[in-house]
């Protein structure tokens, strides 16, 4: 009612199944819920996606550019990473290796088949668990992070298929994914996020 449309409509585009909502009902909508900045960012890119049909295809491996990986070179003396879109550790260096998965095979993001997950060992490794003094606060942020890749990247299979696991082997992740909270990417530059 506070957006002006009825409710078997807001059904249908919760649903998916009407496309091609006006930009203006999308406004509505995003006002009576009270969306901030990036959650109606968020809404947008829910309602593109549902305007395109999306073609099945294997998602190709994310490979690391040749100039992020000079960049992480240059990290000495502080630990750094570099995130796909699904939180895939595409690379690393010794320190960020150490620091957040000494466990973990060194050369394993260098095999797509074999590479860690940031959001998988957030979730269900506790060794990564132990490293954040605010371990709840990191996490909502993942999650946040997780559902902007997801409107971004909807025909995604692998991304889904990590969802998929972390609700079936995860309490906590299901609690933070049922909240529907959008949270932008962190500022660190230690964390790198540039793949292709």
């Amino acid at each position: 009612m506070l957006a002006g449309v009825s409710l078997s409509y807001y059904t249908r585009l919760e649903q998916g199944l009407s496309r091609g909502a006006a930009a203006e009902v999308l406004a509505a909508i995003a006002g009576a819920l009270l969306l901030d900045d990036h959650e109606r960012d968020h809404l947008e890119r829910l309602a593109g996606a549902s305007r395109r049909v999306p073609q099945a295809r294997r998602p190709r491996p994310e490979k690391l550019a040749d100039e992020t990986r000079d960049l992480l070179r240059s990290f000495d003396g502080v630990p750094a990473l570099v995130l796909g879109r699904r939180t895939d550790v595409l690379a690393w260096n010794p320190l960020g290796h150490a620091l957040l998965a000494g466990h973990v095979d060194p050369l394993s993001p260098e095999d797509p088949a074999r590479r860690p997950n940031m959001s998988r060992m957030l979730f269900l490794d506790p060794h990564c668990r132990e490293l954040y003094g605010d371990w709840r606060r990191k996490v909502r942020a993942v999650v946040g992070n997780l559902r902007i890749a997801v409107g971004r990247h909807p025909e995604d299979r692998l991304l889904a298929e990590l969802i998929g696991e972390l609700t079936m082997k995860s309490p906590e992740f299901v609690a933070l994914w049922g909240d529907h909270r959008v949270t932008p990417p962190p500022t660190s530059c230690a964390i790198l996020s540039s793949a292709r």
